[in-house]
């Protein structure tokens, strides 16, 4: 997550790791750049389809972009026949 966030920062987002406590859920990081939020979720089970689309819509319905991270070639192909493939960094 931490080498996600510096990439962010390359590229001149400034990033936040909201507390993950309290009443409303929070995703791994808030990037700002310019007028835009993007919220990245960093995803670690493949078995989870319905908490991915979860994530997505809470970001969404605050006005956010999102961004997937996944890290297991597993869990990559199950995010792409879950979502279809679209831009995928590696």
């Amino acid at each position: 997550m931490i080498k996600f966030a510096k990439i962010l920062e390359e590229k001149g987002y400034t990033v936040i790791f909201p507390e993950q406590s309290g009443k409303e859920e929070q995703p791994d990081l808030i990037a700002f750049k310019e007028n835009e939020e993007t919220a990245v979720e960093v995803e670690t089970f493949a078995d989870h389809p319905k908490q991915v689309l979860r994530n997505y819509e809470k970001n969404v319905k605050r006005g956010r972009k999102v961004i997937f991270v996944v890290q297991m070639k597993a869990l990559r192909k199950e995010s792409e026949r879950f979502w279809g493939r679209k831009r995928i960094t590696r």
